[in-house]
């Protein structure tokens, strides 16, 4: 066994099986895959494991969203909290999208969510080519366009200065997220928590400071540095 590599997954949900605010959900998150990582290395010491704390968004609906740049950037921090905390590597989950058949849009959305991911320093995803319907579907068809958008779009990355630095998520604070989580165990279920309810805009309000933040300093490249128009040629963005 001390040739395995383990990845170790869980995919939470935020607001159906895991907290509502971002902090309460990482911090749930994350204390599942290191419980995972302690019986692993306790059962054999020295294996090597990959974190794979995936935590996941709904949109509106309530249906499970890779469409959603909340799914994204809740990806992007999962990293960043195991690099912070563990050191281990860390496996996380992009370049689908909700729509399940090939379109320009759902081509865009992945393409949109892998950069976002580099962008935030992600190097290791699950996902990222050829996935449809939240990864209920796999295309070939889409897995081509996908691997020619990010040609595309490593070309753009590789004009990037050097020692850019990593571009800050500017976190959300929870200063109720360890009781939050406390009630949603003691509920059996976080739709019926409070927690949840006062956090249900948690998530829109994350993405709308982050992208704030983001107007007031410059970064290379933007998010629509790589864009398709509606007959699905490439074009370059002007950041």
């Amino acid at each position: 066994m001390e040739n395995f590599i383990l990845l170790l997954v869980d995919q939470t949900i935020a607001g159906v099986s895991g907290a509502a605010s971002p902090e309460a959900f990482l911090t749930q998150t994350h204390a599942q895959v290191l419980f995972m990582m302690i019986i692993a290395q306790t059962v054999n010491p020295g294996i090597v494991c990959v974190h794979c704390g995936i935590p996941s968004v709904t949109d509106t609906g309530g249906n499970l969203s890779y469409s959603s740049p909340h799914q994204t950037i809740i990806n992007a921090a999962m990293a960043r909290v195991n690099t912070w905390i563990t050191g281990f590597p860390s496996a996380q989950t992009g370049g689908s999208t909700s729509l399940p058949e090939v379109t320009p849009e759902a081509v865009f959305e992945s393409e949109l969510s892998r950069n976002s991911l580099r962008k935030y320093g992600v190097h290791m995803v699950r996902h990222a080519m050829g996935a449809l319907g939240n990864l209920t579907f796999f295309s070939m068809e889409k897995f081509q366009a996908d691997c020619e958008r990010e040609r595309y779009s490593r070309k753009i990355f590789a004009t990037c200065p050097e020692n850019m630095g990593v571009i800050p998520l500017y976190f959300p604070g929870d200063d109720r997220a360890i009781e939050g989580i406390r009630e949603i165990a003691e509920k059996g279920n976080p739709k019926l928590a409070e927690h949840t309810l006062i956090n249900v805009d948690s998530f829109r309000q994350w993405e709308k400071s982050i992208t704030d933040a983001a107007q007031k300093k410059s970064y290379c490249p933007q998010l629509n540095d790589t864009v398709i128009d509606t007959v699905g040629s490439a074009t370059g963005g002007n950041g």
